[in-house]
């Protein structure tokens, strides 16, 4: 059987940035996530390159479940930094990949991952896209790795969400199905995503092994009740009087810790969050 996770094909080539391969049709809006499912898996770059649709403007689907937006961990191989967009060459061992990361349109002077190198190791979080038979990723955000163990966690969290969606929930010693939300360092809820559709399920949601700041932050989010999200400026005003002390930048620094673990995520624009959990 072909592993997701292996690949002998080492990346080759990239570059080719002068001119984007994706035409003129994509927009910083593209790497948002569709309005529907929005759960955020961790994947590999081979899994990507292996993803299907069932008919053109369909989700695109791994492991034969819809994955609106993908999250992966890779090494930048090329970036070519332009005035709207920066484009990424990305390798992860399992696979290759481009991806465009456009800047942000309310900040003209912000340049899009202006902190990140060649050679560096990062995460990358958005969706799927093909232009002329080629896939590549929409990014809706692409971050320097700090702790290069996040590197190992990653492909452990991708295994994990794999096994489960092809082989079923893993049994417990009692013979008990062990979901996501069970694990012992909760800190991520992406397989219970996926195995109980995305809405939480079970008894409803247990931020109780969070750290303060980021259940104060989720439990916001989910009492707001609007479709669209709570903006960045309501969710530090809301928090900055739940947990005394919190700085906007700390706050800040949680949501994006939240998303890349899966949480929340973007809905009308960059500064709006949404949990995952949310009907």
């Amino acid at each position: 059987m072909s592993s997701p996770f292996y690949n002998n094909a080492g990346g080759g080539g990239g570059g080719g940035f002068n001119k984007s391969p994706y035409g003129s049709q994509e927009s910083p809006a593209a790497g948002r996530s569709r309005t529907g499912t929005h759960s955020l898996r961790p994947v590999t770059i081979k899994q990507v390159m292996e993803s299907s649709q069932a008919f053109v403007e369909a989700e695109w689907q791994i492991d034969g479940h819809d994955c609106p937006s993908v999250t992966f961990v890779a090494q930048v191989r090329n970036k070519a930094q332009q005035a709207t967009n920066t484009a990424f060459s990305l390798e992860d061992g399992t696979g290759h990949i481009d991806a465009r990361l456009w800047a942000d349109s309310s900040d003209p002077d912000s340049a899009a991952g202006s902190e990140i190198e060649n050679d560096m190791w990062v995460r990358a979080q958005g969706t799927i896209k093909s232009f002329n038979g080629k896939k590549h990723v929409a990014a809706q955000r692409v971050r320097p790795l700090t702790d290069k163990l996040e590197v190992y966690y990653h492909y452990c969290e991708a295994l994990s969400v794999h096994l489960e969606l092809t082989k079923g929930p893993a049994k417990g010693a009692n013979g008990a199905a062990v979901n996501g939300h069970a694990q012992a360092n909760g800190t991520t809820n992406v397989h219970a995503d996926y195995t109980m559709g995305g809405g939480g399920g079970g008894g409803g949601n247990d931020y109780s092994s969070m750290q303060p700041l980021d259940r104060a932050i989720m439990q916001f989010i989910e009492s707001s009740g609007s479709s669209d999200g709570c903006h960045i400026t309501a969710i530090s005003r809301a928090v900055g009087r739940t947990v005394p002390g919190a700085t906007a930048e700390q706050i800040s620094l949680a949501l994006e810790r939240l998303s890349d673990d899966g949480h929340v995520y973007n809905t009308v624009d960059d500064n709006h969050y949404q949990s995952v959990n949310a009907s």
